[in-house]
């Protein structure tokens, strides 16, 4: 390898650490993606540092874990009671222990207030729709194929969304959006599941506002429909909510037509 393309590579690879934070101005990320579409090699590199990062994150965490568990003094063996009055109080007052949290529990399930609307699959009564029980897109829509540092980090905010750790998906599609050819190419799925991560997290102003971006001609519109018809359901916007989720009843073709309907009936009484 000759100087200058030794000093190079040692340039690029000291930017690596600020580029996969997304830290770089337009001028080094255009350089170094420059570098990357002319040498496999610095490809590789970026690879090895992306797994080195991950193995010292999957390290410390291991590390933390050990320290918070021998934190912690052993459970002493409890020595059994001698007496024989307090053998047979023990049980009894576990029973009755039992039976009140049985009481309090069953007693509070009916009494529950409903307060806001209410997702739940279909088949469950529409009493019971609560938002956390509305079905995210399906996987095989959000994966990438492409094997670059940005397909890298997608496929990280498609495993915290799959976990629905949808704080931990919106944070890393936030670093995302600093790429911008690579939200152009898909802004489709970028902007679908950064809009149900807002509405799974109750942020209905950021849903709303994502999900708007997907338009007729995307491939994934009709997911956008459906979304966007339940984030006004869910902030109250009763007006818009059922004008989107009509829309969805009449198309014969909408993938959640047959669905819809429980939602209207909802909003009709």
């Amino acid at each position: 390898m000759s100087q200058d393309k030794t000093e190079k590579m040692e340039y690029f690879i000291s930017l690596l650490d600020d580029y996969i934070d997304g830290k770089l101005g337009e001028g080094q990320t255009a350089e170094i993606e420059q570098g990357l579409k002319e040498d496999p090699f610095l490809i590789e590199v970026l690879k090895q540092h992306v797994q080195a990062r991950a193995n010292i994150r999957v390290a410390g965490e291991d590390e933390l874990r050990n320290k918070f568990a021998n934190s912690f003094e052993p459970i002493p063996d409890v020595a059994e009671p001698k007496s024989n009055i307090l053998k047979i109080l023990i049980p009894i007052i576990l029973l009755l222990g039992l039976a009140a949290a049985a009481y309090f529990y069953f007693s509070g399930q009916q009494h529950e207030p409903e307060q806001r609307p209410m997702t739940a699959s279909v088949a469950e009564s529409p009493e019971k729709m609560l938002l956390a029980s509305v079905d995210d897109p399906s996987y095989d829509l959000l994966r990438s194929e492409s094997d670059t540092l940005a397909a890298s980090s997608w496929q990280e905010a498609v495993q915290a969304f799959v976990t629905k750790d949808y704080k931990e998906a919106i944070v890393i599609l936030s670093g995302l959006s600093q790429d911008s050819s690579f939200v152009k190419n898909h802004l489709g799925k970028f902007s679908l599941m950064k809009g149900v991560s807002n509405l799974k997290l109750e942020q209905f102003a950021e849903a709303e506002q994502s999900l708007f971006k997907i338009e007729a001609d995307n491939p994934y519109y009709d997911q956008a429909e459906w979304y966007l018809a339940l984030t006004y359901f869910y902030a109250g916007d009763k007006a818009k909510a059922k004008l989107h989720m009509e829309q969805i009843s009449n198309n014969s073709a909408h993938y959640k037509r047959s669905q819809v309907k429980t939602y209207l009936d909802k909003l009709g009484e």
